[in-house]
Parts: C-alpha cells; sequence; structure tokens
C-alpha cells in the first residue's frame, strides 16, 4: 500500500481512537454519578434538592456525550472516502449512531463499534513504527533464552499475532503465557509472589526499579486477560509481551529450584 494512504489509516485510526476513549471516559463518569446519585437518594429525605443538585452534572455529560457523537458521525464520509480511496472493497461501511433517545447508550456502541474499525484497519498495515520493529525483532532473539517449550511455543503464536497486526489476539496471548506462570510462584497477592522471588535471589531486593517492574508486569497481563477485554496500543502490546518473556526467563530459574 502508498505511503500516504497507510499515513491516512494511521490518522483515522488516532481520530477513531479518541473517539472510543472519550466515550469510554463518559460512560465511567455517568456510571459513577449514578452510584453517588443513588447512595445521597437513600440517605436523604429531600428528593427534589438530591435531583437539582445532579442534574447540572448530568447535563454537562450528556453535553460531552452528544459531542461525542456528533464526532463520530463526522468521521463516517472520512471513513467511507478512505476505504474507497484505497480500493479496499471487503470493509463494511461505518454506520451511523444517533443518540435521541440514549446519548449514554449510543456511547456504548460507538465504543464497540470504533473498536472493531480500528482492529479492522490495523489488518491492512503495520501498527507498529520502526522501533517498535526493531525491538519486536529484538524480542524473538530473546525466545532462544526460554527453556520451556510449551511457553516458548505460545510465545512464538504471539509474536505471530502482532506481526500479522492482531494486537489484541498477540496479547491475549502474551498475558495468559503471563498468567499460567504467575500462577506457580507461591503466594496468593502479587506482594506475597514478589516476596519470595526476593527470598530465592529470582529478584534483588533493593533494586526499586526491578519490584516495580514486577507490580506493573502483573496489573498489566491482568488487566489484558481478565478485565479490560479492549484493543491495545501498539506499545502497550509490547510492553506486555516484553513482561512475559523477561518473566518467562526467571520461571526457568524457578522452576528448576522447585524440582531440587
Amino acid at each position: 500500500m502508498e505511503l500516504n494512504k497507510v499515513n491516512d489509516i494511521k490518522g483515522l485510526i488516532t481520530r477513531l481512537r479518541k473517539i472510543k476513549d472519550s466515550a469510554e471516559e463518559i460512560i465511567t463518569e455517568k456510571i459513577q454519578l449514578d452510584k453517588q446519585r443513588t447512595a445521597t437518594l437513600i440517605r436523604s429525605l429531600s428528593k427534589y434538592n438530591i435531583h437539582y443538585a445532579f442534574q447540572s452534572v448530568f447535563y454537562s455529560l450528556k453535553e460531552q456525550a452528544d459531542s461525542i457523537i456528533k464526532s463520530y458521525n463526522d468521521t463516517i464520509p472520512l471513513f467511507n472516502a478512505l476505504i474507497s480511496k484505497c480500493e479496499i472493497s471487503t470493509v463494511q461501511y461505518m454506520r451511523t449512531i444517533k443518540g435521541e433517545d440514549n446519548s449514554f447508550k449510543a456511547l456504548r456502541s460507538i465504543s464497540l463499534e470504533c473498536e472493531g474499525l480500528i482492529s479492522l484497519l490495523y489488518g491492512f498495515i503495520n501498527p507498529f513504527d520502526q522501533n517498535q520493529i526493531s525491538k519486536l525483532g529484538f524480542l524473538k532473539k530473546e525466545l532462544e533464552k526460554i527453556e520451556n517449550i510449551k511457553i516458548k511455543e505460545n510465545l512464538e503464536k504471539a509474536i505471530l499475532e502482532l506481526e500479522s497486526g492482531h494486537l489484541l489476539g498477540g496479547t491475549l496471548i502474551a498475558s495468559s503465557v503471563f498468567t499460567y506462570m504467575y500462577s506457580q510462584i507461591k503466594g496468593k497477592t502479587d506482594e506475597e509472589k514478589l516476596n519470595y522471588l526476593i527470598e530465592k535471589g529470582f529478584i534483588d531486593k533493593k533494586k526499586k526499579e526491578e519490584k516495580s517492574w514486577f507490580h506493573k508486569a502483573c496489573r498489566q497481563a491482568r488487566n489484558a486477560y481478565n478485565h479490560e477485554l479492549k484493543l491495545p496500543y501498539a506499545e502497550e502490546a509490547l510492553s506486555i509481551l516484553s513482561d512475559t518473556i523477561k518473566f518467562a526467563k526467571l520461571h526457568s530459574l524457578f522452576s528448576k529450584l522447585k524440582k531440587q
């Protein structure tokens, strides 16, 4: 595909990302508002005053929601024009989403629609820049240091998915491998497992960056695999893959210890 078309696709992905992230942010704020309003109503005898107090916040969120819906629908002709320009005949055109009845419900539809469109567009370009491609190549070489054959094979599949532009698929495979290795460490919580690794000498207690890395790696893998089934950014996918490969090398060490 020509460079200018690739850049157009990347620009559209960025626009859809922004719309999707904004929609999810408003959805979260609306959920929190509803919870606060319900809790306050339970404690208060004056429902009228409570309704009035929350009304301004509600209308502010609705105004933002309507703006996001407009931005999404304004993107439709840009998306359709790009599909025609790139001569991609297999792609379904963007659908209009209206929010007259329920703006917040429409935001959920927009979030899902953007998610699918972003994933689709990534299929036509390489989602990684040159530096990220180099890092991916480095991580492929690091796989040679992993002794567990099944773990190595699954991480090879994760890399293959990422190289094919399938960010969600590659991330899910990598995070599932991380979760499997995590479950084999003694302890129930992140902190207990970290203390075990420190006790056995696999992580240096004096190095704060190593402890921070472990907590970050656990959180990212857990969110990707269990909590946040959403398309990751390229840098997020690489981060989880990198953490999993690093953890796999640690896994080889403590697996040997368990056999002794």
